[in-house]
Formats: C-alpha cells, sequence, structure tokens
C-alpha cells in the first residue's frame, strides 16, 4: 500500500538547464510533479535516492504549476520541458491532478513538452496534448522494456500491463499526437534476445508509433546491484556472474555489447520503418534553431557511430556542442550531409504576408 504525502516542492521546480539538450527525450529542462514511485520497477535506480523501499511513499507536489508558472517566464520558449524526473500518472493523480495542473501551465504559454510515462491514464488529458502540440510541440513516450504482461509484472512491479500502454499509444497516434515508445532499460540474459526485441518491436510498430529508443540497465553502485541480483534471482534464478563479462566493474555494459546490440535494433527498426530517435519532423520548427540542429546532429551521431562512420559521427557531435551554445560554423556544417537540412532551419523561408495581395 503505497501512502501520498501531500507537500511544497522543497527546491525549484525546474531542473538546471541541461548542458545539452538530452538526446532521448529532447528535454531542456526536467521536472517531476510526484516525488517517489508508486509502481516501483524492479531495474529503477529512483530506489538508489529513497531511505525507505521505493512505492511505500510517494510526494505529491501541491505547489508544482503555480511555481512552475513562475519559473518559466526566465525560460527560453524554444526550450522543452520533460515531464521525466518520476511517474507522471500515478495512480494517485486520479485525485491529484498536479501533472493536468502543470500542463495546463504548458498549454497556456505554448511551451514544447515531452512526457514519459508507463501509464494510459496519460489519455485522461488528451485534450491538454493537444493544445500544447498546436501551439508547440507536446510529445508522449511510453516506456516499454518488454511487450510480455507475464515478465513485465517480475520486472516493473505495479505498472499498468504493456499491452495498455501500447493500446494507448495506437489512440494518441490516431489524435495526432506524436508518441513513441522507450525499450529502458534493455536487460541483459533477459531483454536482449534476437526473438525478444524483434517481438517487442513489431508490437511498437503495430500501434503506429513514430519511433523508438532504448538504453541499458545501469547498475551505478553496490546498493543497486543487489537489488538487481535480486531481481534476476526471481525472473530466472541468473547468479549475478552472469554480468561480470558484459560489466566488469563499470556501471553500464561494455562497448562491444551495446554497439551489437545497437546495431541489431537499428536493423530491424530500419525494416519495421521506425524511427531510432525522435524522427526531425516531430520537433522541425517547433522548438528552437539551437535545440532543433543540436538534436538532429547528436541523431544522426549515434547512427554514425552504430554502423562504423567513426568520423563523421565525431563531426555531428562536436557540431551539435556548438550548435546547442548557439555558435553556428557554417564551413564545418558544409561537411555534414545533413547540411542542406540545417541551412533550411538556419535560414527558414519568410512567413507569408497577410497583407500582400494575391498571385495573378
Amino acid at each position: 500500500m503505497t501512502t501520498y504525502v501531500e507537500e511544497r516542492l522543497p527546491g525549484p521546480v525546474l531542473s538546471a538547464r541541461r548542458p545539452m539538450a538530452n538526446e532521448l527525450f529532447l528535454s531542456n529542462y526536467l521536472m517531476g510533479t510526484y516525488g517517489g514511485c508508486e509502481f516501483a520497477c524492479q531495474y529503477c535506480d529512483l530506489a538508489l535516492s529513497t531511505i525507505r523501499p521505493l512505492g511505500e511513499t510517494v510526494h505529491a507536489y501541491v505547489d508544482v504549476a503555480a511555481r512552475l508558472d513562475r519559473e518559466l517566464e526566465e525560460t527560453d520558449p524554444g526550450d522543452v520541458v520533460g515531464l521525466i524526473l518520476s511517474e507522471p500518472y500515478q495512480p494517485a493523480e486520479r485525485e491529484h491532478r498536479l501533472t493536468r495542473q502543470t500542463l495546463q501551465v504548458l498549454a497556456q504559454l505554448g511551451q514544447p513538452t515531452v512526457i514519459l510515462t508507463k501509464s494510459p491514464q496519460v489519455l485522461d488529458d488528451l485534450r491538454l496534448l493537444e493544445v500544447i502540440h498546436e501551439r508547440a510541440m507536446c510529445l508522449v513516450i511510453f516506456s516499454l522494456p518488454t511487450a510480455d504482461n507475464a515478465l513485465s509484472e517480475k520486472l516493473e512491479g505495479r505498472a499498468p500491463a504493456p499491452s495498455l500502454r501500447l493500446d494507448a499509444a495506437q489512440m494518441l497516434h490516431r489524435a495526432g499526437i506524436p508518441v513513441g515508445f522507450a525499450m529502458l532499460p534493455i536487460v541483459p540474459y533477459v531483454t536482449d534476445s534476437t526473438n525478444h526485441l524483434s517481438r517487442t518491436l513489431s508490437k511498437i510498430a503495430a500501434t503506429g508509433a513514430d519511433f523508438v529508443l532504448w538504453d541499458y540497465l545501469g547498475i551505478p553502485n553496490e546498493r543497486h546491484r543487489e537489488r538487481i541480483d535480486d531481481m534476476l534471482g526471481y525472473i530466472a534464478r541468473m547468479p549475478s556472474a552472469y554480468y561480470r563479462d558484459i560489466y566488469g566493474q563499470k556501471p553500464y555494459p561494455g562497448l562491444d555489447y551495446r554497439l551489437k546490440i545497437d546495431e541489431e535494433m537499428i536493423r530491424r527498426c530500419d525494416m519495421l520503418g521506425l524511427d531510432v530517435r525522435v524522427p526531425h519532423r516531430v520537433y522541425h520548427r517547433r522548438i528552437s534553431p539551437s535545440n532543433e540542429i543540436s538534436l538532429l546532429l547528436r541523431h544522426q551521431a549515434f547512427r554514425d557511430s552504430a554502423q562504423g562512420r567513426d568520423r563523421l559521427a565525431q563531426l555531428h557531435r562536436s557540431l551539435a556542442e556548438e550548435a546547442y551554445l548557439g555558435r553556428f560554423d557554417q564551413v564545418r556544417m558544409m561537411q555534414s550531409p545533413l547540411w542542406t537540412t540545417l541551412q533550411s532551419i538556419l535560414n527558414p523561408p519568410p512567413a507569408p504576408d497577410d497583407d500582400a495581395p494575391p498571385a495573378p
């Protein structure tokens, strides 16, 4: 049983502006309407920041919307706010409506917004999502480490079933809201087999989703390693020694392992017509030019790196950093195969003059 505690947010609503826009979620700022998570997924590193067991207590930040309104006065309207720090659609959202209040502020100001969730409850706020997307950009990403309902029960605690998330994504797609899936995390020996990845991606593609992205299980310290060991034993009676060759003493799997999975994921996504990052069409001219160019270059660098084009990947990463800071070296940008697209962002066509006489 989860206890919800209503309280005022102890610090700022928005995180400090990121040194680079988040490659996976596009966000410049992160925020959460709740502290902690009732779903209590076994792999979640949020458990590292809590003294009590994850899912036992959740903090409901009752002043988050009012304070967000004031903090957004100091931000660039072309920056992206990510509701990512905690699950925005906890079961108690039906009572507290803190995420809804936050979305009302974001809609009123026309602030580009990304929502990461495991809950189909996001559909309750569909009209607000439509307003944000009409005025700026609204993007919904469903976290989905597996499409297998039985495995999900062991990995994801009390989270809604994968089938419910897939159905909700299909409804958002039909409503015109950009939607994608985050296969977070890919768990070695559990969700990384070719058959498992293929089945999950096929179900994602069937929803009409715009894209898929992924990252790998992180084990940042010994406390979390114990939690992961318990999870592995519960799922498959698997000893932690299985991870030694993949992780060594590092918090993430080794580069060879990641490149192998990245290559397989890209190949299968290409076959299914799924973009492997948020596609450019979703955020084109909906966020600031510096953000747009930086993200476009970083997404291309990911594909370059996964496909062995290391020099091109390095060029795109360095150009992305410069663009995020508002420095546009057009001579260097011309070396990129993306130059024509970059040029169109830097030099957009003039807005139509409503008072101009009609063309003969």
